[in-house]
């Protein structure tokens, strides 16, 4: 049940891969048609449990406490992302020529010196992030490292749920070029730190919140506008202070 809360979006033979690989050190293990049985008898008990995860408001942190890092694919192409965890601001969303270590260092970089350093970087366990080169540079930097267990996204969720909602607002979206892909990225970017709307920061903006200013009404905007990207997937007011 654990494993399916955190991982909605997983079926059966997922959830198995994920519970025998966890539990391989106690010699024990379940098949998929286990935990479809599981599933159903125990259905609903997993939705509300999923819905209290939601809702659940989690401890604000100031800016530059935490920051998760990741990468995913959009079209075969490899994308950076770097989020703050107390304010969900998006610091970077950037297409990478290659997923080396050596362009990691140099997009944090790159972050670090628009935003300010953390003290914590998250990711998970891939090689990259857990090279020497990588771990010399954070050292370097004074940055403190951490790293999720091993097929646990879930300790990563920020970063993760962010790739969800970007695909999702990518879908049947089309980028013939790495230049209009990047526009796709600096659309959806703006959106989400701009535009969106965020339940866990009480419906402000994570750009507000990074500024430390609280939700923006008439009273404070000289303008209100309307915004639609990527196409009309992403849509919604920004209010220009």
């Amino acid at each position: 049940m654990y494993l399916k809360v955190h991982l909605p979006y997983d079926g059966c033979r997922k959830i198995a891969i994920h519970f025998n690989k966890m539990y391989a050190d106690k010699n024990i293990s379940v098949s998929k048609s286990y935990v479809y049985r599981i599933f159903i008898a125990y259905g609903y008990e997993i939705l509300q449990q999923r819905k209290e995860m939601r809702n659940k408001q989690p401890y604000k942190k100031d800016k530059n406490q935490l920051w998760h890092m990741d990468l995913t694919t959009i079209d075969k192409r490899q994308i950076f992302g770097v989020i703050d965890s107390g304010t969900r601001a998006l610091l970077k969303l950037k297409h990478l020529q290659s997923k080396s270590t050596i362009n990691l260092i140099r997009t944090l970089l790159d972050a670090i010196e628009l935003y300010g350093k953390p003290k914590t970087i998250r990711s998970d366990n891939e090689k990259v992030f857990t090279s020497k080169l990588m771990k010399l540079a954070l050292w370097l930097l004074g940055i403190k490292r951490e790293t999720t267990q091993i097929e646990s996204p879930w300790q990563n969720g920020k970063i993760e749920r962010l790739f969800g909602t970007m695909k999702q607002s990518f879908t049947e979206l089309v980028f013939p070029t790495v230049q209009s892909l990047n526009e796709g990225l600096r659309e959806f970017r703006f959106f989400y730190n701009h535009v969106r709307l965020h339940q866990h920061l009480d419906y402000n903006t994570p750009a507000n919140a990074w500024d430390n200013k609280p939700m923006s009404t008439s009273k404070t905007a000289r303008a209100i506008v309307y915004y639609e990207g990527l196409c009309g997937n992403v849509a919604g007011f920004y209010y220009r202070e």
